[in-house]
């Protein structure tokens, strides 16, 4: 079932029952073209309303704003088919604007969305971090650290033609560690709780910033709330499926040059990319070598010993490399642990 995060929604104003520009906790402003007022809900410390980010009137239209947060005690369950009226039923608890859910859910317009999925995999999530960032792709996918979540994630950057796609992956309980969470998980009923839910869960999300892009991932002919939300489509696993097969693709032999002697060509590429682009295959780096050694006249034996003495350095490389990033998970390889996210994505 899809679910989302943050969205941002816009609906039309008859779905707005009523509201006072009166209160002070409503800024009212002319700045808009043609002197439309639009207004603004103003955050107020002690105001219990997390997870409403922004309330907006125009002339015809009104944006919200919102997070999952709203849902409080059930935060992990995401904004739903299942969980869709008790967002709305939470957001008219603290909203100073009256909206009829039901029109808002049948009317509603996607403007920009954050698809979400919790997985438990079986290795930590921050193993699992590492295992993607060091994974090799195509030229036109980057996975880069994510300088947010205290660098406890990744990010996954996938360009083709005119579309772009943004993946981050991190350790969620981390997030919800921090001070800064403190107030939103105080008022929950049970704060440890939600808290325990994100316990060993990546959280995968992708960022939709586009009509466009809501209606090609969701496979639907628009942007509206409903559609979506009976989308049968998983985006989150598309992209990543996308990018593995690029990998896949990355032909590491098709790079020989058999006027390089094979010091010459591991001084070229580096043991921990032949490692990287042969996805830590060790049958593979052998046949690597010897395909390297293949147009020489040296005897068999001598063409073994070379092999045995690079596959040795690489076997070194690995272990160190496993010892730095895989402290609980030696026996398995990045290759593994990103194939082990890709099926649990399809699943969830």
């Amino acid at each position: 079932m899809i679910a989302l995060d943050s969205i941002k929604l816009q609906i039309p104003n008859e779905c707005i029952m009523s509201y006072s520009d009166n209160d002070p906790r409503i800024h009212t402003s002319d700045k808009s073209i043609g002197g439309v007022h639009h207004y603004t809900l103003r955050e107020q410390k002690g105001l219990k309303h997390f997870g409403i980010k922004s309330q907006s009137m125009f002339a015809d239209k009104f944006n919200l704003c919102v997070s999952a947060k709203v849902l409080l005690d059930d935060y992990s369950k995401g904004i739903s088919l299942d969980t869709i009226e008790q967002v709305f039923d939470n957001i008219s608890k603290v909203s100073l604007f009256e909206i009829d859910k039901n029109k808002a859910i049948e009317q509603g317009t996607l403007l920009t969305c954050d698809v979400t999925q919790n997985i438990k995999p079986m290795y930590d999530p921050v193993d699992c971090v590492e295992a993607m960032l060091l994974m090799k792709t195509a030229r036109n996918t980057t996975i880069k650290t994510w300088t947010k979540r205290n660098n406890t994630g990744c990010e996954i950057d996938r360009s083709i033609q005119s579309e772009k796609r943004r993946l981050i992956m991190y350790d969620k309980i981390k997030e919800l560690m921090k001070k800064s969470a403190h107030t939103f998980l105080s008022n929950c009923k049970n704060g440890t709780q939600v808290q325990n839910s994100f316990k060993d869960v990546l959280r995968v999300e992708q960022n939709l910033t586009s009509l466009k892009s809501i209606r090609t991932q969701f496979h639907t002919i628009n942007e509206g709330l409903l559609p979506v939300l009976n989308s049968v489509q998983n985006p989150n696993h598309n992209v990543l499926n996308k990018v593995m097969l690029d990998a896949k693709q990355i032909d590491i032999f098709k790079e020989i040059d058999y006027n390089m002697t094979t010091q010459e060509f591991v001084k070229y590429k580096g043991l921990e990319r032949i490692l990287r682009e042969c996805h830590y295959d060790f049958d593979m780096i052998k046949v690597l070598f010897n395909r390297m050694q293949s147009h020489l006249p040296n005897s068999r034996e001598s063409k073994n010993r070379t092999t045995r003495r690079y596959l040795s350095q690489c076997k070194d490389v690995y272990q160190n490399l496993m010892q730095r990033k895989f402290k609980e998970t030696k026996q398995v390889t990045p290759y593994d642990i990103s194939n082990h996210i890709l099926k649990l994505l399809k699943s969830a």
